[in-house]
């Protein structure tokens, strides 16, 4: 639903909307490069250009007679309507030049019997039209006047006709629409097509006084006859709007003449090409869809790829449905879409962190901090069953049976923690899983899940480290009230299956081989052999002696008779030789 509402809203965002106007330039530019360039028949323009100027030698307020000429030319011509896109005084000049209003006016007439007439007007600052002079009004005649207006986009381009400027929104009777009211057609608002190639032919109001002085009739009905004729100014400074890059005839040049714009509207009205916004319901729509496509994209290392193949997509469909006719703001559908992507991927990666989360919650107390970032990482791959190389060692509290038939539950899991607290930390830092704690024991794994370089090794540390942290752990029960702790480790390596045993509804994470069993036999052993800590031969054969005593072949329960190796502390005795 945000989503959906950040597609509605977006195209409305300033900075969003000029995006859109870029881009849409670029589209226009693009679909230009494929289409061939057209010739139009239906509408010409003359300029009054710097040469005019030239020419007749004279300000604009003063042409008044050369424009009458051109009028009356262009009616003896057959042109279908004439635009005079010159803004005309209120007052007349006779003083200065006289007859210059008679010749005009003479013209307009011609015009009007011959076809259709409007004169441009302006507003003031006020909006309203400013004044005409009135024998100008009464030859141009009821709906004779049209303003000379554009509709200009936020970002000050020109790109549009629509008579709704008015400062309440209202429509107003411009140039290019009451002509096209006069010619029978209906004057819908809409987008230009920039990437039309088509030419309007342009001519110098000098060529058209130069054809007119030599009486050359026919060209004059070459050029404009049975066209809508446009006239006006084409000089550097006056009359100039911003279009885009891509506009048609403008020679690269962003900056075109009033009457060449007024032109393609007219053009655009005649064969019904201006484009339609894309109602806002439809433009909804788009945005849901890409915003649901954008949420079924994929994420991880693909995402970057997926996202940038959606936007293009986006912008290739929008860019086609510019050449049919819809006006889509493109960049915000593509905003959407990437919001939405980003929104997913931003979802997806704090449901990971909450996971890794959840996972350290329920696995820290049993696996090491190292093998707790396997896990989260995804590389830990020693979950599935497999034969591994491992060190299995089992820790078991001597006479704790008989304890816990005399104190209190509550004092015996207290001394529990106690022990269990330090052990967990030794073995956790030597690389060592912890498979479970059994009553007053505990079973841990040194080489699976996580790999080790050297699983014996490991093993072996941790479990001298643990013996000869006893000292401390029995301070700390004596100061609690407690009675000390006397411990038992057994070790042994070798090959054993580890992953998931049991069913599919139950299972756990164990190991199972024979150095399981011996381990656990072995640390049966240490209260008769007087050794804390006791291993198997493979072990002590991998760990090179190491201060390890030999105490010879000792039968196991359940197993043929194997050969040990005890370890105790400097301090508990006379070290054995190796």
């Amino acid at each position: 639903m945000l989503t959906l509402l950040s597609g509605m809203v977006m195209p409305l965002l300033p900075w969003m909307e000029e995006g859109d106007l870029r881009l849409l330039d670029a589209q226009f530019e693009a679909l230009r490069r494929q289409r061939h360039a057209t010739a139009d028949d239906a509408i010409a323009v003359i300029t009054i250009d710097e040469p005019t100027l030239a020419a007749i030698a004279e300000p604009l307020p003063l042409v008044h007679a050369r424009l009458g000429k051109v009028l009356a030319g262009l009616a003896n011509a057959g042109a279908r309507a004439v635009a005079l896109d010159v803004i005309l005084p209120e007052r007349s000049f006779d003083a200065l030049l006289p007859g210059n209003d008679h010749d005009l006016i003479v013209g307009m007439l011609a015009v009007r019997r011959a076809g259709v007439l409007v004169l441009a007007r302006t507003v003031d600052e006020a909006g309203r039209p400013r004044p005409l002079h009135a024998p100008f009004l009464a030859a141009a005649g009821p709906d004779g006047t049209g303003l000379a207006l554009l509709p200009v986009d936020r970002d000050g381009v020109v790109r549009r006709f629509d008579e709704k400027l008015a400062e309440d929104g209202s429509a107003v009777p411009t140039l290019v629409g009451t002509i096209a009211r006069r010619l029978g057609m209906k004057p819908d608002a809409g987008l230009m097509d920039f990437s039309r190639r088509a030419s309007i032919p342009v001519v110098s109001l000098k060529q058209v006084l130069d054809a007119l002085s030599l009486g050359n009739i026919a060209e004059m009905q070459r050029q404009f006859g049975g066209r809508i004729v446009f006239i006006g100014t084409a000089l550097p400074f006056v009359d100039r709007h911003r279009i885009p890059l891509a506009a048609m005839g403008a020679d690269g040049d962003r900056n075109a003449p009033g009457v060449m714009i007024h032109a393609w509207a007219m053009q655009a009205l005649m064969d019904r090409s201006l484009i339609q916004r894309l109602p806002p319901a439809a433009v909804a729509v788009a945005g849901l869809a890409c915003a649901l496509s954008a949420l079924l994209a994929v994420t991880g290392l693909r995402a970057l790829i997926t996202i940038l193949s959606f936007v293009a997509l986006i912008v290739v469909g929008c860019t086609a449905l510019l050449a049919f006719g819809f006006e889509v703001p493109t960049l915000s559908l593509v905003a959407v879409a990437v919001a939405a992507a980003l929104a997913r991927i931003a979802f997806e990666t704090m449901e990971e962190i909450l996971a890794r989360r959840r996972l350290r919650r329920a696995f820290a107390g049993y696996v090491s901090p190292a093998v707790m970032d396997e896990l989260e990482a995804g590389r830990l791959d020693g979950m599935s069953s497999a034969r591994r190389f491992l060190c299995v060692m089992f820790l078991d509290v001597r006479g704790f049976t008989g304890r816990s038939e005399h104190d209190a539950p509550e004092q015996v899991t207290a001394v529990l923690n106690v022990l269990f607290e330090q052990v967990t930390e030794v073995i956790h830092r030597h690389g060592g899983t912890i498979k479970e704690f059994m009553g007053d024991g505990v079973m841990a794994l040194f080489g699976a899940p996580q790999s080790l370089a050297d699983p014996v090794a490991s093993c072996f540390a941790a479990a001298r480290d643990i013996v000869r942290a006893m000292p401390d752990i029995n301070r700390q029960l004596t100061w609690r009230g407690q009675a000390p702790l006397d411990i038992g480790i057994g070790a042994a390596c070798g090959e054993a299956v580890v992953g998931h045993i049991g069913a599919a509804a139950r299972h756990a994470y164990g190991a199972v081989g024979d150095c399981v069993n011996v381990a656990s036999r072995l640390e049966g052993l240490t209260k008769d052999l007087g050794y804390p800590l006791v291993v198997s031969e493979d072990m002590a054969q991998r760990l090179g002696g190491e201060g390890l005593a030999a105490l010879g072949r000792h039968a196991l329960k359940g197993h043929s008779a194997v050969a040990v190796y005890g370890w105790r502390p400097l301090d508990a005795g006379r070290q054995p030789s190796e």
